[in-house]
């Protein structure tokens, strides 16, 4: 399932200028070098571009370190726009390798694959291949969805490599106890497509649920306020399900609720200072304008 992030990319070279980058990203910078671009991930995309003057302008609705896959999408976008490449896998291992040199190792190319394609798509990967399969969501489950989901930011900015790098640390789970986990986790996917498939928003947060369950037991990093103790919150105040997104540790955490039950999830977790974020589903991926 993808959301709406509201990710776009505005790239021109439009003169030989030599040596001059505007930058109009998180922050307004101008400047003559590349070595010098204060972004890791903006200096690995233009080291691709084509030499000269560059313009680069970027928006998101939501904030970095969300969980959300922003950062891929953003890369996605960003590596579409300085090329000029439009063909889907290129672009997924495009940026894969972009993610690989900036973070020195690779997370996957799920949150890549799911921002070129959009919408409901169940998707299998061995982490270099993918294969993508669209589900058969009818529009009366996607409407059941919108009205019973909730997103919230935790108003905590996580890192997800040095998350996801203790997640896998033989040292903290033995491999036996980390794979007998990731397995349980793999055991609810049929499930929630099946629930996804016929609108059943109960049924999906209770997997929602053991989900949690399962990654919270994964990282230390997982133990905090910011993280169970707020989807612990939202469940005592009449949640079906939560999770939080992405690595965890903070970030964004996925709610499904009964409508009648919205305003005392929304009000009981902005005491804690977790804020509603309004985001729609996506359901177009890349597109180009």
């Amino acid at each position: 399932m993808s959301l709406d992030a509201g990710v776009e990319v505005t790239y021109a070279n439009p003169s030989a200028q030599p040596n001059t980058i505007d930058l109009d990203l998180l922050q307004t910078w101008r400047g003559d070098a590349l070595e010098h671009v204060p972004d890791p991930f903006v200096r690995a995309l233009l080291r691709r571009a084509p030499a000269g003057f560059v313009h680069m302008r970027s928006k998101a609705r939501v904030p970095a370190g969300s969980g959300l896959g922003s950062s891929a999408a953003f890369t996605l976008a960003a590596l579409a726009a300085v090329t000029g490449e439009y063909d889907a896998m290129r672009l997924i291992r495009g940026a894969a390798d972009v993610e690989a040199e900036v973070l020195g190792r690779r997370l996957g190319i799920q949150d890549q694959t799911i921002s070129a394609i959009g919408g409901f798509v169940d998707l299998s990967t061995d982490g270099t291949e993918v294969e993508a399969r669209r589900l058969p969501i009818s529009e009366a489950a996607v409407r059941q969805l919108q009205t019973h989901m909730l997103l919230v930011h935790t108003g905590v900015v996580r890192n997800a490599g040095m998350v996801l790098r203790e997640q896998i640390d033989e040292g903290r789970h033995p491999l036996r106890n980390r794979d007998a986990v990731l397995m349980q986790i793999r055991d609810l996917v049929d499930p929630a497509l099946a629930a996804l498939e016929t609108g059943d928003v109960v049924g999906l947060g209770a997997i929602l649920q053991q989900h949690w369950s399962l990654k919270r037991s994964l990282s230390a990093h997982n133990e905090n306020k910011s993280s169970w103790g707020l989807v612990d919150v939202a469940m005592q105040n009449g949640a079906l399900g939560a999770k939080l997104n992405g690595a965890g540790a903070g970030g964004t955490i996925l709610i499904l609720v009964r409508p009648g039950d919205r305003r005392s999830v929304v009000d009981a977790l902005a005491i804690l200072g977790a804020r509603e974020l309004n985001l729609g589903l996506g359901t177009h991926g890349l597109t180009r304008r």
